[in-house]
This record gives C-alpha cells, structure tokens and sequence, in this order.
C-alpha cells in the first residue's frame, strides 16, 4: 500500500478509538423516528389547514358577491310578454341557441299540461358537464302559470330536469357549478 493509504488509516484508527461507544444505539434511531412521525403529522395537519383556508377564500371570490355567471350576452325580453316574470335568480339572461333549450321548454310543457307554443324560455345559464354534457337553467312560464327555475342537464342526447322550483324558491340558488355527469347546484 502507498503511504497515503497508511496515514488515513492511522488516523481514523486512533479518531475511532477516541470516541466512546454509545451505550444504546437504538435509543437515538428511536428518538430520531418520533421526530420524523411528529413532523410528519405536523405538516399534514398544517396542509389540510391551508387547503381549507384556501377554499375559504377561493370559493367566495369565484362566486363573487352577487353570484352571477360573467362573460354571457344578456337578451332583452320580447316585448309581447307582458307577463314576464322579475328574473328570479338575478343573473343576467344567455341567448337560447341551444338544442337542449327546445328539449327542455316541451319537456316542461308537457309536465305542466300546457302547449309548448304558449311556453316562454329565459336561459339564466349554460355551461357544459365534464362529460361534455350541458347543463342550463331556465326561468319559464306561460300566461297562466307563475314563473318557474329549471335546472336541466342533457344525459343521452335527452333532457334531464333536475330541479322545476316556483321563481320565489329560486332565489336561494347561488350557482351552478358543471359536474363531472351532473351539475352542482349551490344554494
């Protein structure tokens, strides 16, 4: 061997022997363990913490304080209504342009016993399921029936009505939120 490799062992040769054996070993490692384990609970309890903070704050802000969807054109009303309702979830009104609209308007008249012609639509909202699915709601109403709130999802390429309240109930909706097969009303 070289004597670079002789003088390395000597010296750790004479630190090792200068240090004094620990009585027991087992107790550090233990001691080293339960710290791991309490940090580890520490920090998940501080995670769910701030996740929750998080949503606190997210939620509200999202939603906004009037709760009204952005970004939609707003449609005046037909002046030969004359019956219109006061929109009863106060959120801006969305052209009728879709495919589920029609379904929805004649799947009311019938549950209502009325005929689909005498029937007026007002979409409040339109958005799409995670499925691509759509999901709308609807303030309707006839000349002889008080206004109503649908909320109404396309399952199947058919019209499923979720929810057909009277437009005073309506007014605890604060949202609806696209699901990943259904929508989440918020009220």
């Amino acid at each position: 061997m070289s004597p670079i490799d002789d003088e390395l062992r000597a010296t750790f040769r004479s630190r090792a022997a200068a240090l004094v054996p620990s009585p027991d070993p087992l107790a550090g490692i233990e001691r080293r363990a339960a710290k791991m384990r309490r940090n580890r609970i520490a920090a998940a309890v501080a995670g769910s913490a701030l996740a929750v903070t998080a949503l606190a704050v997210a939620v509200p802000a999202l939603v906004g304080s009037s709760a009204a969807p952005r970004g939609f054109a707003t449609v005046a009303p037909s002046p030969a209504t004359s019956y219109r309702p006061p929109n009863a979830l106060r959120w801006p009104t969305v052209a009728a342009t879709s495919g589920l609209d029609g379904q929805v308007k004649s799947a009311w008249a019938v549950d209502h016993k009325v005929g689909p012609t005498g029937v007026t639509l007002e979409v409040l909202y339109r958005g799409t399921t995670g499925d691509k699915g759509e999901v709308a709601a609807y303030q309707l109403w006839t000349a002889a029936l008080p206004a109503r709130v649908v909320v109404a999802t396309s399952a199947m390429g058919q019209a499923l009505l979720l929810t057909d309240e009277p437009a005073t109930a309506a007014s605890a909706y604060r949202a609806i939120v696209p699901g990943l097969a259904n929508p989440w009303v918020v009220v």
